[in-house]
């Protein structure tokens, strides 16, 4: 999956500090539990390709 978001970041001609979709919406997007999203997002962060963001308030 961290793959395809590569893709997808890579395809979207996204530059550095343009911003993803939510998570739910890639969830929504590429048909996958949240728990895989989330562990595609956390490999991507680990390789510096996205940020670690904290959940916002409240959430």
């Amino acid at each position: 999956m961290a793959a395809r978001l590569l893709d997808y970041i890579w395809e979207d001609g996204a530059k550095p500090g343009d911003r993803l979709l939510s998570e739910r919406a890639l969830v929504a997007r590429y048909g996958v539990p949240r728990v895989t999203m989330r562990a595609a997002l956390s490999e991507l962060a680990a390789r510096d390709v996205v940020p670690r963001h904290q959940p916002a308030a409240g959430s």
